[in-house]
C-alpha cells in the first residue's frame, strides 16, 4: 500500500512537466530571446545559435515564438474548464437534491450524446463565423456541463442523502446553503478531478480551434496555429512543428497523469478518513466492496423456509444453529488463543437453546478456540484459516488503537468481537483486508489470512486478495450502496450467477421480498439497506466474511433469522468474523467470542456508572412514566402521576399522514400526539414505515395527505415552506453517528449556525454558548475543536442532539440513535435525553428497534406494520399483552 507522503510524491511528479510548462508560458514574453515576429535568418533554418530550435517558415525564432504562444492557448483553456467546472458541480449539487433538476440535467445529457462533443462545437462555430472566443467558451459550456453535471450528481448523490444534510434540511436550511455550505465542499476531490480532466480536453479543444483557422485564442500565433503553419517545413526543420506539439501533448498528459494519481490518493483518502485514528476507530463507515463476479444463489424459496434451505443455497447450512460457546473472553485470554488447546463444547446441535459456556480453570483459553470440527483428542484439527498474532496497532498522536490482540479462526467458524465503543473492533476486522488507520503504522503482530500475509502483501496481490479470498460488510453498509444502481444491479455486478432466479434467491436469504430488486438504495429503509450489503456479501461466496455489526437495525424475528443464515454458512465451511453489542445474539451463535479491551475508550465522554444505568434505564415504564416523574422534581404539579387533570398540554400532532413511494402506499391514516416533555415510541419492522414517517414530519419529504400541527399552529406538509424557519420547532437527530456531522467542519462550526441562524446569537456571544450546548450534552469543551473523524460514536451522536437543541426545538425526532453504540453508550445517551426532557419539556418522538430501550425510557408506544398502526397504547401494557404478530415479531 502507499503511504500518504509516496502519493503526494508521485502527484508532484506527475505535475511538474505541467508546471514547467505552464510556467513557461506564463513568462514567456518575458524569457523570449526575440520578439516573436522579428525574422532572424531563411524559413526553416537548421538549429543554431541565434536561433536554439531553428527558424519557422517566416524565418522567426521557434523558440522565442514557442514561449509567446502558448499563454493564450493555456488561458482559454484555463477560462473554459474553470466555467464548466463550476458550473456543472453546482448543478450536480442541485440536482443530488432536487430531483426535477436532476431529471433535467440526464435530459440535456442525452440530447448531448446526440452528436460528439468536438464535432458538434466545431460544426456550430463554422456556421457562426463571428462566435470569436466568447463563442467558443458558449459552445464548450453547452456541450461540457451536462456530462460534468452527471458526474458531479452521482457523487452528490450519496452526500446529500448523508446525516447532517438532512439534518440540515430539517431545520430549515435554504438551497443555497445546503447546496454551497453542506454538499460542495465534501465534493473537493471530485471537482479537483473534473478540473483537471476538463482542462485537458479543453486544451484539445482550442488546439483543433485554432488549427482550423477559427479565431478562438486570446494570443496570436498559439502553438495550434504553428503547427499549422510550420507543417509544409516539418522535413526542413522539424522542430518547428514538434516543438509546440510537445508543448501540448507535455501539459495534456502531465495534467492527465496528475488527475490519475490524485484519484487514486482521494480513494486512499476515503478509506482513511472513514478509519483514521481517533478515541472510536471502530465507529467507522465501510468502504465500498472490492468485487469480483462469484457463484451465487440457488432456487427461490418461501419465508417460512428461508432458514431450512437458503443457508445451503448460499453455501450455508441447516436450519438451526450450531454449537457455540456462550463465554465471552478478555483481552488477556485473547492473546492466548494464538496457542489454543482442544475442548469440548456443551450444546445442542439443532437450535440457539441450551449452550453452556466451558467451566474450570482452562475457560478463559477455551473461549478462544474455534468450535471443533472434529474430535481434538484425534489430533486431525483443521489448520487455521485467520491467524491473528499480537496485533497491536497505534494511532498518530502514539495512543494504542488496540491490541495487543491474537486469535485464531478454524474454518467454518464464527468469531465476534465485542467491547464498547472505541475498543477497536473495527481497526481489528479492517486489518484483516490488510487496511490500517491512516498514518497508524503496524507496531506489532501479523495478520495471516488464507495463508496470505496481508501486511506483506503488494498492492496488485492485496487486490486480488480482497477480491476473491475475503469480503468485507462495514458497519455504515447504506454508504457502500450505489444510490444510481437499484438492488438488482447491485447484486448482478458482485455475483458470477446474475440469472433472476439467483438474485431472488439471495435477497430472500437476508429477508427482503423480489419487490425489492427494482428499488434504489434510496427507496430502502437503513435495515433493509444494510441487508442488500449483506446480501452482496453472500453471493460473493469468498472463505472468510467479516462483518461489522450485522444484527444492528434489525427487529427481533429477523435479527434471529440473519443470525440462522450466518449459522448456515459456517456450517458449510464459510468462516465469519463479526461485531456486535447485542451480546446475547452474539454469544448464542458464535464459537468464540473475543471482549475487545475498554482502554481505548474517548476522552471527553462519560459513560455512566451501574447507578446511572438503574436510574436512567433498561427498566419498564410502568406505573408512573419516567418523564413525568422527573418533571415532578423540577416544575411542581406538572406531573400527571400526581394531579391527572394537570396533564402536559398538546405539543404536537399528526393526523391522517398518508405518504406513498411510486405507486406503493408506505404510510396510511397515521394519527400521532405527543405532550411536552414525553417520549413515544415508534417501533416496528425494518421498512414498516418508521423512517419515512419521521422524515414527513420533520419536513424532508411530502405526504399524500394529512395535518401537521406543533401546539396550535398548523405546519406544512413537506419541507419547502419551513425554509428559514428554524424547521418550525422540530428537530432531527439522524440515524447514524458516522454520517450525522459534516466532516470538513469543526464541533464549534457545527453548533455555530443553528445557534446564529434559529437563535440570533451574535457572534460574539456564540463560543460561550458553544461550550453551554456541549455541557449540556455531558461533553468537555475542548471538543469544540475537534472534527467529527476525531470523536467517538457516542460523542458524533451527542454532538448532532446538541446541534438540534441549538435550535430550542419544541419536538425533537431520534432515529435509531443509538442502534451503532454499546449498551453502556446507548444507555448514557437515553439517560441524557430523559434529562433534557425533564428540564426543557421537549416532546421526543424515538424510532428504534430496541425495545429494551423502549421499556426503559418511553411511556407510551405506537407499532408500525406496512405503513399503518396495529397497536399502540402504554408501553409496559403492550409488551405484556401483545396483541398483534408485528408486536410479537418484535420481542422475539
Amino acid at each position: 500500500m502507499r503511504s500518504p507522503d509516496t502519493m503526494n510524491r508521485l502527484r508532484v511528479l506527475a505535475l511538474l512537466p505541467a508546471l514547467v510548462v505552464i510556467v513557461a508560458a506564463a513568462l514567456g514574453p518575458t524569457l523570449a530571446p526575440q520578439p516573436a515576429d522579428r525574422p532572424v535568418g531563411i524559413p526553416f533554418a537548421d538549429p543554431s545559435g541565434d536561433a536554439w530550435l531553428g527558424t519557422d517558415r517566416l524565418g522567426g525564432d521557434v523558440l522565442s515564438h514557442l514561449l509567446y504562444g502558448g499563454w493564450g492557448l493555456l488561458l482559454l483553456a484555463a477560462v473554459i474548464a474553470v466555467l464548466v467546472t463550476v458550473v456543472a458541480c453546482v448543478l450536480g449539487a442541485v440536482a443530488a437534491l432536487r430531483q426535477r433538476v436532476g431529471t433535467l440535467i440526464e435530459s440535456a445529457t442525452d440530447f448531448a450524446m446526440l452528436v460528439p462533443v468536438v464535432l458538434g462545437i466545431l460544426l456550430v462555430l463554422t456556421s457562426w463565423p463571428d462566435a470569436g472566443v466568447y463563442g467558443l467558451i458558449a459552445m464548450a459550456m453547452m456541450f461540457g456541463v451536462p456530462y460534468c453535471a452527471r458526474v458531479f450528481a452521482a457523487a452528490a448523490s450519496g452526500v446529500a442523502a448523508s446525516g447532517y444534510v438532512e439534518a440540515a434540511r430539517a431545520s430549515g436550511e435554504s438551497l443555497p446553503h445546503l447546496v454551497f455550505r453542506e454538499v460542495v465542499p465534501n465534493l473537493r476531490e471530485v471537482f479537483a478531478a473534473q478540473l483537471g480532466l476538463r482542462f485537458v480536453e479543453a486544451v484539445y479543444l482550442v488546439s483543433t480551434a485554432s488549427f482550423l483557422h477559427l479565431p478562438t485564442t486570446l494570443g496570436t500565433g498559439n502553438w495550434a496555429v504553428m503547427v499549422r503553419d510550420n507543417a509544409s517545413g516539418i522535413l526542413l526543420n522539424p522542430w518547428s512543428v514538434l516543438a509546440p506539439s510537445i508543448a501540448i501533448a507535455i501539459v495534456a498528459v502531465s495534467v492527465n497523469l496528475a488527475v490519475t494519481e490524485f484519484g487514486r490518493g482521494t480513494r486512499g483518502s476515503v478509506d482513511a478518513v472513514s478509519v483514521r485514528q481517533s478515541a472510536d476507530p471502530e465507529d467507522r463507515p465501510g468502504p465500498a466492496q472490492n468485487s469480483t463476479p462469484n457463484d451465487a444463489g440457488a432456487e427461490p424459496n418461501s419465508s417460512a423456509a428461508r432458514t431450512a434451505r437458503l443457508p445451503v443455497a448460499l453455501g450455508g447450512g441447516a436450519n438451526g444453529a450450531h454449537p457455540a460457546s456462550n463465554v465471552s473472553a478478555g483481552a488477556e485470554a485473547a492473546t492466548d488463543a494464538a496457542h489454543p488447546d482442544g475442548f469440548g463444547v456443551a450444546g445442542s446441535a439443532d437450535g440457539l437453546s441450551d449452550i453452556e459456556p466451558p467451566v474450570g480453570p482452562d475457560s478463559a483459553v477455551a473461549s478462544n478456540r474455534a468450535r471443533p470440527m472434529h474430535d481434538s483428542s484425534t489430533g486431525d484439527e483443521p489448520d487455521p484459516i485467520v491467524v491473528v498474532d499480537g496485533l497491536s496497532v497505534r494511532g498518530l498522536s502514539g495512543h494504542e488503537l488496540v491490541g495487543p490482540l491474537s486469535f485464531r479462526m478454524s474454518p467454518g467458524t464464527i468469531t465476534a468481537l465485542t467491547g464498547p465503543s472505541g475498543s477497536g473492533k473495527t481497526t481489528v476486522m479492517r486489518a484483516l483486508l490488510g487496511q490500517l488507520p491512516s498514518g497508524a503504522p503496524r507496531a506489532a503482530g501479523t495478520v495471516e489470512v488464507a495463508g496470505h500475509e496481508v501486511f506483506a502483501l503488494d498492492s496488485a496481490t492485496l487486490r486480488r486478495f480482497r477480491r476473491t479470498e475475503i469480503t468485507y460488510v462495514g458497519q455504515d453498509p447504506g454508504s457502500a450502496l450505489n444510490p444510481l444502481m437499484r438492488v438488482r444491479t447491485l447484486l448482478a455486478e458482485v455475483a458470477r450467477d446474475r440469472s433472476e432466479p439467483a438474485l431472488l434467491e439471495a435477497v430472500r436469504a437476508v429477508g427482503l421480498s423480489a419487490e425489492h430488486l427494482r428499488r434504489r438504495p434510496g427507496e430502502l429503509s437503513g435495515g433493509q439497506q444494510r441487508r442488500v450489503a449483506l446480501a452482496r456479501a453472500l453471493v460473493r461466496r469468498t472463505d472468510v466474511l467479516v462483518l461489522d455489526e450485522p444484527l444492528a437495525g434489525l427487529h427481533g424475528a429477523l435479527r434471529s433469522e440473519i443470525a440462522s443464515l450466518l449459522v448456515g454458512l459456517a456450517k458449510h465451511g464459510t468462516t465469519i468474523l463479526l461485531s456486535g453489542h447485542d451480546t446475547a445474539a452474539i454469544h448464542t451463535i458464535a464459537d468464540q467470542v473475543i471482549e475487545v479491551g475498554t482502554h481505548a475508550a474517548a476522552p471527553g465522554l462519560t459513560l455512566p456508572s451501574p447507578a446511572t444505568h438503574e436510574s436512567n434505564g433498561f427498566r419498564p415504564a410502568t406505573g408512573p412514566s419516567p418523564e413525568a416523574a422527573d418533571r415532578g422534581d423540577v416544575d411542581g404539579g406538572s406531573s400527571h402521576s400526581a394531579v391527572e387533570h394537570s396533564r402536559p398540554p398538546i405539543v404536537f400532532r399528526a393526523s391522517g399522514i398518508n405518504a406513498s413511494i411510486g405507486k406503493r402506499r408506505v404510510l396510511a391514516d397515521i394519527d400521532l400526539a405527543l405532550t411536552a416533555g414525553s417520549a413515544l415510541a415508534v417501533v416496528g419492522a425494518s421498512g414498516a414505515g418508521k423512517t419515512t414517517l419521521a422524515r414527513v414530519i420533520a419536513g424532508l419529504r411530502a405526504a399524500d395527505g394529512g395535518a401537521l400541527a406543533l401546539a396550535d399552529r398548523s405546519i406544512e406538509l413537506g419541507g419547502r415552506r419551513r425554509v428559514g424557519r428554524g424547521g418550525d420547532g422540530i428537530q432531527l437527530v439522524p440515524q447514524n453517528p458516522m454520517s450525522a456531522l459534516n466532516p470538513r467542519r469543526t464541533v464549534a462550526q457545527t453548533l455555530g449556525r443553528p445557534l446564529r441562524r434559529i437563535g440570533g446569537v451574535p457572534k460574539n456571544a456564540a463560543p460561550q454558548r458553544i461550550t453551554e450546548l456541549l455541557d449540556a450534552v455531558e461533553l468537555h469543551p475542548a471538543l469544540a475543536a475537534r472534527y467529527p473523524h476525531e470523536l467517538s460514536g457516542g460523542q458524533r451522536q451527542r454532538v448532532a442532539l446538541a446541534r438540534a437543541l441549538a435550535a430550542e426545538p419544541s419536538v425533537l425526532i431520534c432515529d435509531e440513535i443509538t442502534s451503532a453504540l454499546d449498551h453502556a453508550t446507548a444507555a448514557s445517551i437515553m439517560g441524557l435525553l430523559d434529562r433534557i426532557r425533564a428540564e426543557r419539556a421537549t416532546a421526543l418522538l424515538v424510532i428504534t428497534h430496541d425495545m429494551t430501550l423502549v421499556a426503559g425510557h418511553c411511556a407510551e408506544l405506537v407499532v408500525l406494520d406496512h405503513g399503518r398502526i396495529v397497536e399502540s397504547g402504554r408501553t409496559a401494557e403492550v409488551l405484556a399483552n401483545p396483541v398483534e404478530q408485528a408486536t410479537h415479531d418484535l420481542l422475539v
